[in-house]
């Protein structure tokens, strides 16, 4: 059975949203304390090589490609015909191919029972919680005498705010037999196509960006509402319903981007907790990606290294910006000694700006730090 090509479809890069935070946190540079963190657009990049390395359901590879329980004769004239011939059961198509790393499915059937590769095609890369990256081929899972037929295409990766998904197309036919010998006399009926939809959602994701190369892990994978609705037909029913589990995922890419340049860091702050804090007494902790460190102080003891990055803890009018010329009670903030606090520096200036009793903690030379804030409420108040 020839596999075709499903429709591509690219899907761009979301925009980012804007969130609230039950926390005041102010941000800036040691030189403008509270200066507005601006995000950079989507910027697409030349994909150099990589893959998508998943294989959609261990199950469906292990049911499909054994086709132990084949039926020779249709039930309510549907499927029948016995078991389709080794290596047109499981399929990939237009470049993907199997992953001859992972581990089969089954021992019966161990080469066709494998995972695949999508190769990557095309990219958008804004920063580690927001990207997009394309991959060409599919997948085919021919199962006629169960009667079903089921292709994945046009596959990407969506990262949205540090939500990711799989996005792309199924379709899902019926078979009939019309009782020609085996392995032949085969009809397809109309397929249920779902095209460009979001595939599976994923509950835990870990991206590691930087010096070209783009790796991400993704666990706790399941089918949507939407893909499940894909594989419901009149004739064979519904197979995979929403939150139906499937196999976890990983992708590696390397890429470059116009000119042969990184894309621009974008400031990127993350929050252990926002809500839920015991207002007697309690922390979080900030970790911050993408800061600037060829940004210079102007004062000592810094002036002229870079400045590093504030960040504090309290309670600030609408507009409190020093850089605005907002007075300072505008913002209450809890002091260095109460932990509310901390000055993010490279490390060869720690010892500079007083140490850890100063509030410092360390930034590293890509721009990252990770900083414990003390919380009370009546200190703020």
């Amino acid at each position: 059975m020839a596999a075709s090509t499903l429709r591509r479809a690219r899907t761009a890069s979301r925009g980012r949203r804007a969130g609230a935070m039950a926390l005041a946190l102010a941000l800036g540079t040691a030189t403008a304390l509270g200066a507005a963190v601006a995000p950079a657009a989507a910027a697409e990049v030349e994909v150099e090589s990589g893959s998508l390395a998943w294989g959609v359901k261990q199950s469906l590879r292990s049911y499909v490609g054994t086709q132990l329980a084949a039926l020779a004769q249709p039930l309510s004239g549907l499927g029948g015909g016995g078991a389709a011939p080794v290596g047109t059961r499981i399929v990939p198509f237009d470049g993907a191919s199997f992953d001859s790393a992972s581990a089969s499915a089954s021992a019966s059937n161990a080469a066709e029972t494998k995972a695949y590769l999508f190769p990557a095609s095309a990219a958008d890369v804004t920063d580690a919680d927001n990207l997009t990256i394309a991959f060409d081929g599919g997948v085919q899972y021919w199962f006629p005498s169960h009667g079903f037929d089921i292709k994945f295409g046009d596959l990407s990766l969506v990262i949205d705010d540090g939500t990711a998904t799989i996005v792309g197309d199924i379709a899902f036919s019926d078979v009939a037999w019309d009782g020609v010998a085996q392995g032949s006399g085969w009809t397809l009926g109309t397929p249920n196509v779902g095209d460009d939809i979001v595939i599976a959602t994923v509950d835990d994701v870990a991206v590691t960006l930087g010096g070209g190369e783009v790796a991400v892990t993704a666990t706790g994978v399941a089918f949507t509402a939407a893909a499940g609705d894909v594989f419901c037909n009149p004739v064979v029913g519904c197979l995979y319903p929403a939150g139906t589990a499937i196999d976890d995922f990983s992708v590696a890419v390397s890429y470059a981007t116009g000119g042969g340049e990184e894309p621009e860091p974008v400031p990127t702050v993350t929050l252990s907790r926002s809500t839920g804090l015991n207002p007697e007494a309690d922390s979080i902790t900030v970790t911050g990606t993408g800061f600037d460190t060829s940004a210079l102080g102007t004062r000592p003891p810094l002036a002229g290294k870079t400045g590093g990055v504030y960040v504090a803890l309290g309670a600030f009018a609408d507009a409190w910006r020093p850089s605005a010329g907002a007075a300072s009670a505008t913002r209450k903030l809890v002091t260095v000694a109460q932990g509310g606090q901390k000055w993010a520096v490279l490390e060869g200036d720690v010892a500079a700006i007083g140490g850890a009793n100063a509030g410092a903690v360390v930034l590293d030379a890509n721009g990252s730090f990770t900083a414990t804030l003390a919380v009370s409420k009546a200190v703020i108040d």
